[in-house]
């Protein structure tokens, strides 16, 4: 079967809309035939490896069978599409709305040419859109003197799109400047940048630069807002270099439904990330933790080589009910501390947790992975009478963990230095910080006002003093003197508190509090700004 498919012309019948970005990329194969224009008998996914097979080794130039005038060539990367344009690269993956584009900043107004023409020809039938045959395929793409004495040059491989930089002598590298769009998060690191863009990610790695088969030091760049480019040691102006990294694309899950809430990276680039998943056979390794679904969605962590390449560990962390992991923070040797929601009551904890017993409704958890997944060092609830999620967790140099979310629970755990111990409404945010074992609570705090207040994101200064930034709907959320807006906006506001923490003890272990030049004994707000955001997803 595989020498008869190597052998034969490709046909594709594509359904094709100019309005869907998928269908700007994607073609449907429904006909294969041999060279004896004979019926070759597959399955869809049999024809669909043989496409994305051909896609990977060879980019195709588009006569028109695409909707997208702006592609010139196109082609596929692992789980996604590339696709050139005049002075513009685009990027696509399954499950996008809408497309990544890297454009060139201050360029020459450059169209790819396609490079090493093959042999294999395809042909597109598209009923009243038109018939397109015998379109060209080729090994690469150049866009040839992009700015002044510098080439780029795609190379297809099934790895990924493998790109070079070529420099002239005399060309400078601190001209390549490449602006991203479309993309949620851009992540730039010394020797890889990850785009990331819902539940997939593209990444570029293995970043090298040669000069006469002499490797010259180099790294990624911030060159602006979105904008990266490359930054070179000291090399021999005169001759000629070659700036070298892989562009690929990836996924990461199982047959149902898999989301990621949350990515921290260590210091070699690995990418660790929680979320939830209601599939029972979302990837997970030799030495997880736990390697089988508990219930519907349970909560996961991964770690990601730094090239995309292969899980480390992969691991499902939950009960019987809907778990889920919604942030995570690193320590120096690699733990992994997630924090988020649980309605499972056997979620499990560890002897040394501060609450081992599930709550009521739904439980906020902090727990602390070990470096290779495979075991918790600590796992806690934390919650009241009602529901209790934990959105945002930060770790300070002692490995205390800070926590903010929501809390329904009017006895939510609170200690005695708190700033306000009485839930003020509906629903308000909490702070809490969690000793670097898990076993106690060192302060616990509602903040908000008589309506709807949550926590979704903490930061910590050098001093330890806690920034929370979240949404109210409450006109009596409490501000300060000088605060930016003392003012709210009606219907929801952002909101912004810093918690001001001395070492100074007040007899009974507690810190001492500080705000402008009164001392109190409490956790207590000394700045706030407020301005309107949208509401996050509501939980059932």
């Amino acid at each position: 079967m595989t020498k008869r498919i190597m052998n034969v012309m490709l046909i594709c019948l594509i359904l094709i809309s100019v309005v869907t970005v998928r269908e700007q990329f994607v073609e449907r194969t429904n006909i294969l035939r041999d060279s004896d224009n004979q019926s070759v008998s597959l399955s869809e996914q049999e024809i669909t490896e043989e496409v994305n097979k051909r896609f990977r080794s060879s980019f195709l130039e588009n006569q028109g069978q695409l909707g997208n005038e702006e592609i010139i060539f196109y082609g596929s990367l692992p789980n996604g599409k590339i696709a050139f344009g005049e002075s513009k690269i685009m990027l696509w993956m399954e499950g996008m709305n809408s497309i990544i584009t890297l454009s060139f900043e201050d360029s020459r107004q450059v169209s790819p040419i396609g490079v090493e023409e093959l042999i294999t020809r395809s042909n597109y039938f598209l009923g009243n859109r038109g018939t397109y045959t015998n379109v060209r395929s080729f090994e690469a793409i150049l866009y040839n003197d992009l700015w002044k004495g510098i080439d780029l040059y795609y190379q297809a491989t099934p790895k990924g799109a493998k790109y070079e930089f070529r420099l002239a002598p005399e060309a400078n590298p601190e001209d390549i400047s490449i602006s991203c769009e479309g993309q949620e998060q851009l992540s730039i690191r010394k020797d890889s940048l990850i785009l990331l863009k819902g539940e997939g990610r593209f990444i570029d790695e293995g970043l090298k630069v040669l000069q006469e088969g002499e490797e010259i030091a180099a790294r990624f760049v911030t060159k602006g807002d979105n904008i990266f480019g490359f930054q070179l040691s000291e090399y021999d102006k005169t001759k000629s270099l070659l700036i070298d990294p892989l562009l690929y694309s990836t996924f990461i899950g199982g047959s149902s439904f898999d989301f990621g809430h949350s990515i921290a990276l260590d210091s070699e680039g690995n990418a660790y990330v929680t979320g939830r998943t209601s599939s029972y056979d979302f990837p997970t390794t030799e030495n997880a933790y736990n390697r089988t679904n508990g219930g519907f969605d349970d909560c996961f962590v991964f770690k990601l080589a730094a090239n995309g390449s292969s899980l480390l560990y992969s691991t499902f962390v939950g009960g019987m009910e809907d778990d889920s992991g919604d942030s995570i923070a690193l320590d120096n040797e690699g733990n992994a501390y997630v924090t988020g929601f649980t309605e499972s009551f056997e979620f499990p904890t560890t002897m040394n947790a501060y609450d081992e017993s599930f709550n009521s409704a739904g439980d906020c958890f902090v727990f602390k992975l070990s470096t290779n997944g495979s075991s918790l060092l600590y796992s806690t609830f934390i919650g009241g009478d009602y529901i209790d999620t934990g959105n945002s967790i930060a770790l300070d140099n002692m490995r205390n963990a800070y926590v903010t979310g929501y809390t329904y629970s009017s006895d939510f755990p609170t200690t005695e230095n708190a700033y306000n111990r009485i839930l003020g409404g509906f629903r308000n945010c909490f702070v809490f910080k969690l000793s670097a074992d898990g076993s106690s609570i060192l302060y616990s705090t509602y903040v908000g006002g008589s309506l709807e207040d949550s926590g979704f994101s903490i930061a910590l200064d050098s001093e330890e003093n806690a920034y929370v930034t979240g949404y109210t709907t409450s006109n009596d959320f409490p501000t300060t003197i000088g605060a930016y807006d003392k003012s709210y906006g009606d219907w929801r506001d952002c909101f912004v508190f810093k918690l001001l923490i001395e070492d100074a003890t007040n007899g009974i272990g507690l810190p001492t509090i500080r705000i402008i030049s009164l001392t109190f004994t409490s956790l207590t707000i000394i700045a706030m700004i407020t301005i309107i955001i949208p509401h996050r997803r509501k939980r059932k």
